[in-house]
């Protein structure tokens, strides 16, 4: 294994100063892991190596082959990256360390861990995208060499490279890696599965060998006769997790697959793949729902083709796929053609959603959160939509109007309250579909709301509204943090501009915080007691007067649109024009109860915790819900009457359950959305007059 002669076979593309160079690397290498072995007994420096073979298959340049020798001595080793900086410079050093595993941190979760792991690897990619081709060639040979390990460990490894590692090579256009670990993991998980699916594909290539070589001969004369440059013609069949996929996806056996089998046709060039299209669609029948222009019209991942699909004979269907030379061998690495360039260097389509994911993970909140983000991106199918100048946006399935408007600009998102789509006026819930044209409309005083999470799908759009609601929560905290405090000082006839900047700074270090936004936000929250904040000013104040403690002197105003701090308790449905207290939570800031809700007696001499609270006059179009008990007899007319009560008061009916009292009463228990009691007073006014009503009254949960 320490004979670079092993190696040197697969790097005669390069000049002999960057052999000399790659040679020094193996020593370091063979030198560094001297001794030490892996889980399968043999020479660790088998590992490097073989990564290395794997990142020349795909031409990959000297300083990439030279950190695939050298990508785990950092961590197993005592050789540092300043070393590896002062023999093979800057780049070589960046890329090894980028590449360095994580250490064995505490995660709270394999998901964290997983989305830690990604994170690393997405900053590393910003600077040098070398790293995920060097990456992707480091898993590929850890599942080639999984056998050794334990059950669990195997299956964990699989698993995580199911469902990161392969759809990220998928989605970078490296098809010819993606396609090998899956049908490595796929056999890892699912052996016996794996063994039934290989020995039928094996059947089936016996039973259509001689069929499937006349169709190719055809084909071939019709190309020579026609003048088509041929570069390749061959049949293909689909790869076993492919196919298992595709059976568990449309609960099919394997003889119901109609598609197992198909052919690859390489040409000359762009005009070539549409004139082969033409000679195949005059051979056999095509099926015209299956065509698809991926040429015109290419994958996000850069990859180009024609897809149709023809009925051969006996009326089987056959896939084929038309492309250039140039196409095949993107479709084959991908990304890794482009090695030399950083991320913002050019615009592929592959950088661009590379650019998307360091975009979410600094949006997102935590690891979990992110990973989970990735993982649906990696698994939604596009549709392509216009801009109005015409730029084609690609979105998964599903996606809609307003997850336009966050692919297209972040703020343009945050703002958006409708969309022209085709030039006729949409909500920005619109599902969009293929050839769409979008416009979005904007206004300054739209913000996001914890609803609009309902309406996307796409997780630039959820990690922006999230981070967006992050800051709003932040925002409400410090706003409602500074009330509180200001509140509790007027018991004792102080206010916060009696108190100095030196008694706060003082608390803020006592308690630990960062910032004074910081020490309000964290009285807003509830983790910090305003009254108890004042009391320590005042004790550690010798100069000043000895304070009483007064009752509440000014309410706090709500006005009912304070968003994520102020929340209302769902136990007694607190409505404008009711009385009522707020109770401070730890952690998650106010819950307004009525004065009279059994959920806050506990608390009612917990000054600290418990506050005065009074609605501002300040009209809002904000509506609360509220639950009425209505006894009814003879209920045949009553519903309709009740909902045309309703809506000749403008009221939102919400929910409607019904309970059967006995043979002749009925409880409507009826959730309606109201302004205040004043709207509320009306209806159940007007309710009364419904023949047959017996009873009418607000319910608050006992």
């Amino acid at each position: 294994m320490s004979d670079f002669n092993l190696l040197k076979r697969d790097l005669n593309y390069f000049e002999k100063s960057q052999l000399d160079e790659i040679h020094q690397a193996f020593d370091m290498a063979v030198s560094a892991h001297k001794g030490q072995k892996r889980v399968s007994g043999d020479p660790y420096i088998s590992h490097p190596i073989a990564v290395t073979k794997i990142l020349a298959s795909y031409n990959m340049d000297h300083e990439s082959i030279i950190a695939g020798l050298l990508h785990d001595v950092i961590e197993d080793t005592d050789i540092t990256k300043d070393s590896i900086n002062k023999q093979f410079g800057p780049n070589v050093a960046e890329l090894v360390d980028g590449l360095s595993k994580i250490k064995q941190v505490e995660f709270k979760s394999r998901l964290a861990a997983q989305g830690e792991n990604f994170r690393k690897m997405l900053l590393a990619m910003s600077n040098d995208i070398r790293v995920i081709v060097i990456k992707l060639a480091d898993r590929l040979h850890n599942i080639r060499t999984l056998d050794v390990l334990s059950k669990e460990r195997k299956t964990r490894i699989a698993t995580e490279t199911l469902e990161i590692f392969s759809p990220i090579a998928r989605r970078l256009g490296m098809r010819d890696l993606s396609l090998e670990l899956e049908d490595l993991c796929f056999k890892t998980l699912y052996p016996k599965r794996y063994n039934v699916l290989k020995n039928a594909l094996v059947q089936i290539e016996k039973r259509h060998k001689d069929v499937m070589e006349k169709i190719l001969n055809k084909i071939r004369e019709r190309m020579m006769k026609a003048v088509v440059q041929l570069i390749s013609l061959s049949s293909r069949k689909k790869n076993i997790y492919s196919i298992y996929r595709k059976m568990k996806r449309k609960q099919l056996s394997f003889s119901e697959l109609t598609d197992v089998y198909g052919m690859r046709i390489i040409v000359n060039n762009e005009m070539d793949c549409y004139r082969a299209l033409g000679i195949l669609h005059q051979l056999y029948l095509p099926v015209s729902e299956k065509f698809k222009d991926y040429i015109a019209v290419p994958k996000p991942n850069g990859y180009q083709s024609l897809h149709t699909v023809l009925l051969g004979p006996s009326g089987v269907p056959m896939e084929v796929q038309i492309r250039t030379q140039v196409m095949e061998e993107k479709a084959s690495v991908g990304i890794a053609s482009h090695w030399q360039y950083k991320i913002g260097d050019i615009d592929t389509k592959e950088h661009r959603w590379l650019e998307n994911l360091i975009d979410i993970q600094k949006a997102v909140g935590n690891p979990e959160e992110f990973i989970q983000s990735v993982k649906m991106d990696l698994f939604n199918d596009e549709v392509y939509v216009f801009t109005p100048k015409g730029d084609i946006v690609e979105l998964p399935q599903g996606a809609t109007a307003m997850d336009f408007a966050y692919t297209v600009h972040t703020e343009i998102g945050n703002h958006c309250v409708a969309a022209k789509i085709d030039r006729q006026l949409a909500p920005l819930s619109t599902i969009l579909t293929n050839g769409q044209t979008v416009d979005i409309l904007t206004s300054k005083n739209a913000t996001p709301t914890a609803v609009w999470l309902d309406v996307v799908v796409t997780p630039k759009a959820k990690s922006s509204i999230h981070n967006y609601l992050r800051g709003q929560q932040r925002r409400e905290s410090i706003q409602l943090g500074k009330e509180l405090l200001d509140i509790s000082l007027q018991k004792f006839d102080l206010s916060i501009s009696q108190v100095t900047e030196e008694k706060i700074e003082h608390l803020m270090d006592h308690k630990r915080y960062k910032s004074l936004d910081d020490f309000y936000a964290s009285i807003g929250l509830g983790a910090l007691s305003p009254h108890k904040v004042v009391e320590e000013v005042i004790s550690n104040d010798p100069s000043s007067e000895p304070r009483v403690k007064g009752e509440q002197k000014k309410a706090l105003m709500i006005k009912g649109t304070e968003g994520l701090i102020i929340n209302y308790a769902e136990c007694c449905h607190p409505i404008p024009g009711d009385p009522i207290m707020g109770l401070l939570t730890s952690g998650k800031g106010m819950m307004i109860h009525t004065e009279s809700c059994k959920e806050i007696l506990p608390y009612r001499e917990d000054t600290d915790r418990c506050l005065h609270i009074q609605w501002s006059i300040e009209n809002t179009k904000k509506v609360f819900p509220v639950v009425l008990l209505i006894r009814v007899m003879d209920h045949k007319g009553v519903l309709a009457s009740v909902a045309s009560t309703a809506s000749k008061i403008s009221i939102n009916i919400i929910n409607l359950k019904v309970d059967v009292v006995d043979d002749k009463q009925v409880d409507l228990w009826l959730t309606i959305a109201v302004t205040g009691r004043k709207q509320l007073a009306s209806f159940m006014r007007e309710l009364r007059t419904i023949r047959n009503v017996e009873k009418i009254q607000r319910y608050i949960k006992k």
